[in-house]
């Protein structure tokens, strides 16, 4: 398991972790699932959960910011150029 899903943790019985795959509906795709077991009253565990969603924003989020930052600054620059003869 911990080759197919990074960022692994464990809260009591339920599982959360992270996955990359290079082929979802034709598109690279960061996946996290959580999974958890279901028990009956006597504490049995009679089944299992899981729930799989795509997290593409948050695996983005740092290129999204850097991109920011740099077209900030060059936005910037052009106007400090576009304003600098003039006071």
């Amino acid at each position: 398991m911990e080759k197919t899903y990074t960022n692994i943790e464990r809260n009591g019985d339920i599982l959360v972790g992270e996955a990359f795959t290079p082929m979802l509906l034709g598109k690279k795709a960061h996946l996290s699932a959580t999974a958890c077991v279901l028990k009956d009253a006597t504490g049995e565990v009679v089944a299992a959960i899981e729930c799989i969603r795509t997290i593409p924003i948050r695996k983005n989020r740092r290129k999204i910011f850097a991109r920011l930052r740099k077209d900030t600054g060059a936005f910037l620059r052009m106007l400090r150029k576009a304003f600098s003869g003039r006071r």
